[in-house]
C-alpha cells in the first residue's frame, strides 16, 4: 500500500525543527503540507530542513490564504485528503514527534481506520501538568464507563482512502469525533493502537479550543456527567462551561455548520 502523510502548518515555527526530522524517517510515499495563512518563517523552516535532510518520499507543498469553513482544521484536512495519493492516509499535526512504527500497513489487514496514542511532552515547561496528563491518557478513561467503540481514540489517526472518499470531513466543532463516528455508523472496521511513541509537545488545550470541545459535546448530546467529569479530571474547565452554554440556549440545535467547499491557491 502506498502511504501518504497530510500536514497542516499554521505558524508553526517553535515545532516545526523537532517535527519535521521525525517525520523523514518514516517509510512513506509522500508528504502532503498545507500552509495555511501562515505569517511566520514556517514555509523557509520546511524548505530549509527538507533540503538538508533530504526524504526519500514526494513532498507536496500547498497554500491556503483564506477561511471559509468555521472549522480550520476540518478544511485544512479535506484540502489535503483531496490531494494525498496514497491507499493509507495519515492525519498529522505539526506539534507532534512521529514514532516511524505508526507508518505501518498491518493494522490494516484487519481495520480500516486506525488511531494512534500519543504522549504529552512539553518542552519547556509545566512538567508535573505532562506526568499528570499522561497518567490519566495511560491508565483512566472515564468514556469506558459507556463502553463505546470510540473510548480510546485520538486525532493521530489514518484511513484507507476509500473512507476518506465515502464520508469525507464535514465543517463542524470536533472534525475527528465527527468523521470517525460516521465511520462507524457506515460499518468501518476501527482498531485503537496503544504501543506507539507518538510525543505531543503543545501540553494542554487554549481556551478557544476547549470551547469548541464543549461545543462539540453539546452537538453530539453527550452525556452531562461525561463531560464534566473529563474536565474536571483533565483540567479543562472551559469545556463544561462551553457545554453549558449550549445546552442551556439549545444553541447546537440552530448554530448553523455546513460545507461551503474551498479554494486551493
Amino acid at each position: 500500500m502506498n502511504i501518504s502523510i497530510c500536514l497542516p502548518i499554521h505558524n508553526e515555527e517553535t515545532y516545526l525543527p523537532y517535527s519535521i526530522p521525525a517525520l523523514v524517517k518514516a517509510s512513506v510515499d509522500e508528504l502532503v503540507i498545507l500552509l495555511d495563512r501562515c505569517t511566520d518563517n514556517s514555509e523557509h523552516i520546511i524548505k530549509r530542513l527538507f533540503s538538508a535532510l533530504k526524504p526519500s518520499f514526494d513532498v507536496k507543498i500547498l497554500r491556503k490564504t483564506g477561511q471559509k469553513w468555521k472549522c480550520p482544521t476540518a478544511e485544512v484536512f479535506e484540502i489535503l485528503f483531496s490531494e494525498a495519493k496514497g491507499d493509507l492516509i495519515y492525519t498529522m499535526a505539526c506539534d507532534i514527534i512521529a514514532d516511524p512504527r505508526m507508518f505501518n500497513p498491518e493494522p490494516y489487514q484487519k481495520a480500516d481506520i486506525v488511531s494512534y496514542f500519543y504522549y504529552n511532552y512539553d518542552l519547556h515547561r509545566f512538567k508535573i501538568h505532562q506526568h499528570y496528563l499522561n497518567f490519566l491518557k495511560r491508565y483512566i478513561n472515564i468514556a469506558k464507563i459507556w463502553k463505546r467503540e470510540l473510548a480510546w481514540k485520538s486525532g493521530l489517526f489514518g484511513c484507507k482512502r476509500e473512507v476518506w472518499e465515502n464520508i469525507h470531513f464535514r465543517d463542524v466543532p470536533s472534525e475527528y469525533d465527527d468523521f470517525l463516528e460516521r465511520a462507524l455508523k457506515k460499518g468501518y472496521r476501527y482498531k485503537f493502537v496503544k504501543t506507539t511513541r507518538n510525543l505531543h509537545l503543545r501540553v494542554g488545550l487554549s481556551k478557544s479550543r476547549q470551547y469548541l470541545q464543549g461545543m462539540s459535546r453539546a452537538q453530539r448530546n453527550v452525556h452531562p456527567l461525561m463531560v464534566l467529569g473529563h474536565s474536571l479530571i483533565c483540567l479543562k474547565p472551559y469545556v463544561w462551561v462551553s457545554y453549558l452554554h449550549e445546552r442551556k440556549y439549545q444553541l447546537y440545535k440552530t448554530r448553523k455548520w455546513g460545507k461551503e467547499g474551498y479554494e486551493n491557491s
